[in-house]
This record gives C-alpha cells, sequence and structure tokens, in this order.
C-alpha cells in the first residue's frame, strides 16, 4: 500500500508549530527569533533561495535580514560581518549562503 505525502501540507504544519513557538517566546521573555543571511558574489539561484528563507521566516514570525555582497567581495569583509551579526542581540544565527565567489575560504 502506497502513502501519498502532501510535502506543502507537511511544510505548512510545522511552520504554524514554528510560528507559534515564536509567539510563546515572544510573549513569555520578550524575544523575537532573528537571522541574518549572507549572500556575496551574484549567483541568481542563491539570491532566490535566500528570498524563498526570508519569506518563510516572515510567515514563521522570525525576523531576517539580508546583507548583499555584490560583485568582488573579499573574505576580510565577509567576516567583519559576521562579527559584527555575532554581536547583535536580535540576531540569533547567521547563514552564509553558498557558492561564495573564487578565492573565499568557505570553513
Amino acid at each position: 500500500m502506497a502513502l501519498i505525502l502532501d510535502g506543502k501540507g507537511v511544510a505548512a504544519a510545522i511552520r504554524a508549530e514554528v510560528r507559534e513557538g515564536t509567539a510563546q517566546l515572544q510573549r513569555e521573555r520578550g524575544i523575537v527569533p532573528g537571522i541574518a543571511f549572507i549572500t556575496a558574489g551574484e549567483d541568481p539561484a542563491s539570491m532566490a533561495y535566500v528570498t524563498m528563507k526570508e519569506r518563510a521566516c516572515a510567515e514563521a514570525g522570525i525576523r531576517s535580514w539580508q546583507f548583499s555582497h555584490l560583485g568582488a567581495a573579499r573574505e576580510g569583509e565577509l567576516l567583519a560581518k559576521i562579527n559584527e551579526l555575532n554581536a547583535d542581540p536580535r540576531v540569533h544565527g547567521v547563514l552564509v549562503q553558498l557558492p561564495l565567489p573564487a578565492g573565499i575560504d568557505t570553513n
């Protein structure tokens, strides 16, 4: 017997559960989760993927910020931005979107 899964329905249920959890976190502790997305270079697929992630965050009640370094981003600039975001109490996660431009160490 085959079982057909409704991926969109499951995803919507998970986002609703996360939205409920973020609302509870805000009510009980005054915390709104926040994530920062960093993109470097001009990869269209990466930009579209981050845009989808930002929409999902908004739907789940999570703040998000996107920092784009278009063109010739340098490793030092990206590391400085990561350090800045790590020090920001509103930011609870940082996602550096791959791929990175040539010459930047992904580690």
